[in-house]
């Protein structure tokens, strides 16, 4: 979930060939195209997601913003112990979501710091 940047293009890209270098070990879904700040779909976003798929074990967010608002659905449907919630950019409100179990982990990309 998140808006086409050319890093979400690239992002998706990787993630699409982890895909399909483990396709034999989970089911790949969907992919949503949305803005890239959760308070606008993804909470409904993810509660139709949720619903569409009862037995869906991960939703996987281009940043942090978006897995924020995917987390909210997730848990706002009792579905915090089911679906894990993941982002990117390694934001301090992700990160304190990670410290209070609200999303499972995040990525910090700060090539600066590599």
């Amino acid at each position: 979930m998140g808006e086409r940047t050319h890093a979400s293009w690239v992002g998706s890209a990787g993630l699409g060939l982890a895909v399909l270098s483990f396709i034999n070990l989970f089911n790949y879904l969907d992919r949503q195209v949305l803005a890239a700040v959760h308070q606008r779909a993804v909470p409904v976003q993810a509660e139709d997601a949720m619903v569409a798929n009862p037995d869906l074990k991960a939703i996987y967010c281009a940043n942090d913003d978006v897995a924020l608002g995917a987390a909210q659905a997730v848990e706002a449907a009792g579905r915090a112990d089911k679906t894990i919630v993941t982002g990117m950019n390694g934001v301090p409100p992700a990160l304190h979501a990670i410290k209070d179990g609200k999303i499972a982990m995040t990525v910090e990309l700060n090539p600066f710091l590599w």
